[in-house]
C-alpha cells in the first residue's frame, strides 16, 4: 500500500459491492431530506422535470448508475420506457421491489457502464456527479459506451462539479478511532482519511484505510472527483461523438453535504 495518495490510483475494492458498506450507501440512498448519497428531494424532483421537459413522451430511457432507481421511478411514472443499470445488486434488490410494490416496468440490470450499456435507448441520463467520480480513461470509455447505445440524435443528461467543489475539501491527514464499528465497519476499526488536491488534472482525491482494530487486516477505498469548466466538458463531449445543447447551472438546491456548483449538461449524439 503505498504510503501517499497518487493522481490515478484505484484501490482494489470499492464501497458499492463491499458486503458492509454497501447496505450503508442503501441507507443512505434513501435519506431523501439530504445530499449524503443521493440528491434531496427539492433537486431531484427540479432535476426530473427538466429532464422531462426536454425529451420525447414515452421514449426509451437508461438510468445509469441507478442505485435504489429513485430516477428509474420518477421517470416511469411519467410513462417513460424505462431502464436502470447499477452494479450494487443491494440497491437492484431494493429497486426491484419498489418497482414490483408500485407497478412499475422497469428493466433493472446489474452491470458496469463502463464495460456496456445494454439495448438501444433514445435517452441517457448519469446523476449526482457519477462522470466526475471515474478516472480519465474511464469517462472516455463511458462516453464511447453511451454513444454506441443511443439511437441517432440521442440524448446524454449528466452532472458534473465545477472548480467551486474545492470549497467544501479540505487537503491533509487525520485518523479517527470508532469503538462501536460504524459506516466503514461492522467492528471496531481505526480510520486513516487523506484528502488530496491535484489542480493539474482537475481532481479531489480521498482515500480511506480501515484498521480493523483487532488485527483482522486493512482495506482501502479511493474516490474521485473530478471538476469541469463548460469548455472543457465540451470539448470532451466533441471528442466523443456529441454536441452540448444545454447546460443548467440552477438544479441543485442548497445542501450541507457536498458543493452546489454543479452544471447539468444535455449532450446530442451526432
Amino acid at each position: 500500500m503505498k504510503t501517499e495518495l497518487q493522481l490515478g490510483m484505484r484501490s482494489r475494492r470499492t464501497i458499492w459491492t463491499d458486503a458492509h458498506i454497501a447496505p450503508e450507501m442503501l441507507k443512505a440512498h434513501l435519506e431523501f431530506d439530504n445530499d449524503v448519497a443521493s440528491r434531496n428531494r427539492v433537486t431531484m424532483a427540479w432535476t426530473v422535470e427538466w429532464i422531462c421537459g426536454e425529451i420525447p413522451d414515452g421514449c426509451r430511457i437508461v438510468d445509469l448508475g441507478c442505485g435504489p432507481g429513485l430516477y428509474a421511478e420518477r421517470f416511469a411514472m411519467r410513462g417513460l420506457c424505462v431502464t436502470g443499470v447499477d452494479i450494487s445488486a443491494n440497491s437492484l434488490r431494493h429497486a426491484r421491489l419498489v418497482a414490483k410494490w408500485q407497478g412499475l416496468a422497469i428493466d433493472y440490470r446489474r452491470g458496469s457502464y463502463l464495460r456496456a450499456v445494454p439495448g438501444e435507448h433514445d435517452v441517457a441520463t448519469c446523476i449526482y456527479c457519477d462522470f466526475g467520480a471515474l478516472l480519465p480513461a474511464e469517462q472516455r470509455a463511458f462516453l464511447r459506451n453511451v454513444h454506441a447505445a443511443l439511437a441517432p440524435g440521442g440524448l446524454l443528461f449528466f452532472d458534473v462539479f465545477k472548480a467551486g467543489i474545492g470549497a467544501t475539501k479540505r487537503v491533509g491527514r487525520h485518523w479517527s478511532y470508532h469503538a462501536q464499528g460504524g459506516f466503514w465497519s461492522a467492528g471496531a476499526y481505526y480510520l486513516l482519511e487523506e484528502t488530496r488536491h491535484f489542480p493539474e488534472a482537475c481532481a479531489w482525491g480521498y482515500r480511506a484505510i480501515v484498521l480493523d482494530a483487532k488485527g483482522g487486516g486493512s482495506k482501502e477505498y479511493i474516490i474521485w472527483d473530478h471538476y469541469f469548466s463548460a469548455e472543457s466538458i465540451a470539448a470532451l463531449l466533441r471528442e466523443h461523438g456529441f454536441v452540448v445543447e444545454a447546460i443548467r447551472e440552477d438544479l441543485v438546491a442548497a445542501n450541507d453535504f457536498c458543493s452546489n456548483d454543479v452544471m447539468f449538461i444535455k449532450a446530442r449524439k451526432k
